[in-house]
């Protein structure tokens, strides 16, 4: 299974726990990351998240997911419409 993760802003420790999980039973997964902080991508490397979901036809995940906080919520229904 191909599986993605999805996160904002600072280390998430559930997501990489449940990614060592799945990597160890021998899943795919992929994380993308959008760093929210002031979008400045000279800090943190990982992939933008909707740099990588516009090019949503090279991405074929049989799940996404991602974590919903009070703080997050309007940011996980962006990528809950983005990934669609």
């Amino acid at each position: 299974m191909r599986v993605a993760f999805a996160y904002i802003g600072a280390e998430v420790l559930g997501i990489e726990i449940l990614s060592a999980q799945l990597k160890q039973r021998g899943h795919e997964v992929r994380l993308f990351y959008d760093p929210s902080l002031f979008d400045d991508k000279a800090i943190f490397s990982m992939p933008s998240m909707h740099r990588v979901f516009d090019i949503r036809s090279r991405i074929i995940e049989d799940l996404v997911a991602f974590s919903v906080l009070t703080n997050t919520f309007r940011w996980s229904l962006e990528v809950a419409e983005i990934v669609k």
